[in-house]
């Protein structure tokens, strides 16, 4: 694992005593610089923000995926209060045990030899935004490449409470919505599943980050491995109860488009 129970803990208590904003599908925070790719004609989520817009919602049930209002249980519901309806910027700094991990071993070696940095040898070329989503039941995020114009060449997604499948899938136009996918000389199908289990960390790179899009389907049951358990696996229900938060960790480019 790359953090511990406790350090998640910390980092949960940061993220749920702050204002979250649900400008789309899911809630978001931004921690450091405010940018949200696939949306760069909004103005509440480019650098410069209006102060105009400030009006917060009621507290409702939250929409189940199929539309209409499940029932919720009360100490479920505090925690999906719909969010504000723009975004507000948060400071980094609770999150700097974070970046310091980034610049210890096995991270980063000193010896000249083996080098492994993730985001470069010095700390201040570390990322300026951490990106938080939360992933309430079944919910997931469509299959999609990171924009090279606007993201550096590493993206690192940490886990949170709940392990997910990740989909990876290489299709033969490097497009979002392409449905045929490379064929590999043994016949195998460009696309597999990643368990991404609490506690983790998942960086992509190099050709998993230029050649591969990744997304989080709407399935209902997560398998994890589990020796104790007499099937080898537990079974996760992605049910009401089910929350998932991640961290997405990313260089923002100069060449991001932006709102004028």
């Amino acid at each position: 694992n790359f953090l511990t129970d406790e350090e998640s803990k910390t980092i949960m208590d940061v993220i749920d005593r702050n204002p979250w904003s649900k400008l789309f599908k899911r809630r978001q925070q931004f921690y450091g610089t405010i940018y949200y790719h696939t949306t760069h004609d909004d103005f509440r989520v480019q650098p410069k923000l209006s102060s105009d817009n400030n009006e917060d919602t009621q507290n409702k049930n939250v929409p189940s995926p199929k539309g209409g209002n499940r029932e919720i249980p009360p100490e479920l519901l505090a925690k999906r209060k719909p969010g504000l309806p723009h975004a507000t910027p948060l400071d980094m700094q609770p999150f700097e045990f974070i970046v310091e991990k980034f610049y210890k071993y096995p991270f980063v070696d000193k010896t000249e030899d083996q080098k492994q940095q993730v985001f470069g040898s010095e700390r201040k070329d570390f990322p300026v935004q951490i990106l938080v989503n939360e992933y309430w039941e079944n919910f997931g995020i469509s299959s999609h490449f990171e924009n090279e114009e606007a993201f550096g060449d590493v993206i690192a997604t940490i886990s949170l409470l709940q392990p997910v499948y990740m989909t990876l899938e290489k299709p033969t136009l490097h497009t979002n919505d392409c449905k045929e996918y490379h064929i590999s000389e043994s016949g195998t199908v460009s696309k597999t599943n990643v368990l991404l289990e609490p506690n983790s960390l998942f960086i992509m790179s190099h050709n998993c980050r230029n050649e591969w899009r990744h997304g989080i389907t709407q399935h209902k049951v997560v398998h994890t491995p589990s020796p104790s358990s007499p099937q080898g696996f537990d079974v996760k229900q992605r049910n009401e109860e089910y929350r998932r938060v991640s961290l997405t960790i990313r260089h923002l480019l100069p060449g991001r488009k932006q709102v004028t």
